[in-house]
């Protein structure tokens, strides 16, 4: 089952719900909207008014009542939590408000030597966009959720190339510091994979159980697991990392970023698939191109996605055996190179799960702002409401600065 909210979080989303439809409401229209008495809509009002989320707009004269009854609202314009996104080449910031609306989002690239101070200033100046632009505002700010990816991705002041890597710990916690002292709420990194997995996990489409693999192909190869609608982190903070499962033993095993030979991700990425089109004598050098040579049916191109399909269901088969999920997510531009990737890997998978299961495999929901929307999930989901506040801050990639 996913993650259960208690009743007072239910009514809570209840009322933000009804005000979200019904604009302007009174107490008592919002009491027989949601169901529940005007007591409790009342207790829900004053918390949901403390935090800035609901205003009254007026006032209105009822029958048979001395004092003309308030009318609330939602203040839309209300950022409640907000979250970022840092991939490789880009980041993502998305805001919502109490309903959880998305209220603003917006995209910015970045240069791939870039470091994380300067990914992160990119960042700050696309949120501060948002209030100067009108928006919305912070003052009710609850929290922020920041995606990154692996420890390979960059320095704190240029790449991966330029210098020894910085601990991954290390880099998380910066950004938390500076994330926290420029908005003064409690901020929380995690993978951004992992939060991409946890906003399909939440999409309403998605599986009723929450339990899912998650496997994005794209510039690297990521991995998640969500089981019961939230996600698993492991040990060592690296719960998910299939792109990291080494596939080829031989001589000819390529070198991954991650300092070992024959990863998945140096077939199935992006990169891996460029690499193998080349080494079949098909000379393409973007991702789109590959895609087309596939759809002309070119020989060497189907022989690609032929071979990457079956190495990602044999590693997702294997993983499928040990987590029984509900079912298989990919993503990626990869995963996209032809009509019938999924049912390719579902093939190879269904030769290494027991042969009473059937584990479906599909294409995500979400699109680039999944990493984005999954972190503002994992503010709501994640934690108990009482843990969204300042003393939550930092990070799960540094467990010592929660004194652990």
């Amino acid at each position: 089952m996913k993650a259960e909210r208690s009743l007072a979080d239910q009514h809570r989303q209840a009322v933000l719900d009804v005000l979200h439809d019904g604009g302007r409401l009174t107490r008592n229209q919002i009491s027989q909207r949601v169901g529940v008495t005007r007591s409790t809509v009342s207790e829900v009002l004053s918390g949901l008014r403390d935090e800035g989320a609901v205003v009254i707009a007026d006032s209105v004269r009822m029958p048979g009542r001395g004092r003309p009854a308030e009318v609330l609202s939602l203040d839309p314009s209300a950022a409640r939590y907000m979250g970022i996104d840092f991939a490789h080449n880009r980041v993502l910031v998305l805001v919502t408000n109490a309903s959880g609306h998305v209220i603003a989002t917006d995209c910015r690239a970045y240069l791939p030597d870039q470091g994380w101070g300067a990914r992160c200033a990119i960042a700050i100046t696309l949120a501060e966009d948002f209030a100067r632009s009108d928006l919305l505002h912070y003052r009710f700010l609850q929290g922020i959720a920041i995606g990154l990816p692996g420890p390979n991705s960059a320095l704190w002041d240029s790449s991966v190339v330029a210098a020894p890597l910085e601990p991954y710990q290390q880099v998380g916690a910066r950004v938390c510091e500076l994330f926290g002292k420029r908005f003064g709420v409690g901020v929380w990194v995690d993978h951004h994979i992992r939060f991409a997995a946890l906003g399909e996990a939440t999409h309403p489409n998605a599986s009723a159980e929450g339990n899912l693999l998650y496997l994005r192909l794209s510039l690297g190869v990521g991995g998640a697991i969500v089981t019961g609608g939230l996600p698993v982190r492991g040990e060592h903070q690296l719960g998910g990392e299939a792109g990291h499962v080494i596939v080829d033993r031989s001589d000819r095993a390529r070198d991954c970023r991650c300092g070992r030979r024959g990863c998945l991700e140096t077939l199935a990425s992006v990169g891996g698939v460029l690499q193998s089109c080349r080494e079949l004598g098909l000379g393409v050098y973007t991702i789109d191109a590959a895609a087309e040579a596939v759809r002309d049916n070119h020989t060497a191109a189907l022989e690609v996605v032929n071979d990457v399909a079956r190495v990602v269901g044999q590693v997702l088969g294997t993983a499928a055996v040990i987590l029984d999920p509900a079912e298989i997510v990919l993503t990626g531009e990869v995963a996209r190179l032809s009509v019938d990737f999924t049912a390719r890997v579902a093939k190879a998978l269904a030769g290494e799960v027991l042969p009473s299961v059937t584990i479906p495999v599909r294409l995500a929901h979400l699109g680039d702002e999944a990493g984005a929307l999954g972190a503002v999930a994992s503010l709501t989901t994640a934690f108990h409401p009482a843990q969204r506040t300042k003393e939550f801050a930092m990070s799960s990639l540094s467990p010592e600065l929660h004194g652990r």
